[in-house]
């Protein structure tokens, strides 16, 4: 077991983290109430009549991914005559490693874990246009730098 005490976490990756796990349980419960209601066993006005709330607060929750807590999912869930089924958890370390990363990603986690950075003048990474009037380069230091004209 890996020794967690003399890790910090940094703000953004508890907000990435978090924000990454909503997501992944907002896809999970819309696409079954999608197949729910496509199958006609449900809809929203009935979750609403069943919960005690107003059909509108329903479409928030399943329009788009929110603050929902535990007690709202299984709310839900429970509305739908359903529970969640299957669930596990993964350590980072046990998961495969993607094969690919763009070598613009590939150049940032360069930099930013430390590792040697890529040569701006050699890298063909070195420039990345976004758009017709910005461009987007990797500077020397660990951040992006913008640079605004027409292009």
């Amino acid at each position: 077991m890996a020794n967690i005490s003399s890790r910090k976490a940094r703000p953004r990756e508890l907000a990435f983290q978090r924000q990454r796990l909503k997501n992944r349980v907002y896809a999970v419960l819309a696409k079954f109430f999608a197949e729910e209601a496509k199958a006609g066993r449900t809809t929203k006005k009935d979750i609403a009549d069943f919960l005690g709330r107003d059909p509108a607060q329903i479409t928030r929750w399943l329009n788009a991914p929110s603050n929902m807590t535990l007690e709202t999912i299984s709310d839900l869930l429970l509305a739908m005559d359903a529970e969640p089924g299957g669930m596990t958890i993964e350590r980072f370390a046990d998961k495969p490693k993607p094969n690919y990363a763009h070598p613009l990603v590939a150049g940032l986690l360069e930099m930013s874990t430390g590792a040697k950075q890529p040569n701006p003048a050699t890298s063909s990474v070195s420039r990345f246009e976004v758009s017709r009037t910005a461009t987007m380069r990797l500077s020397a230091s660990d951040s992006m730098a913008w640079e605004m004209g027409a292009n």
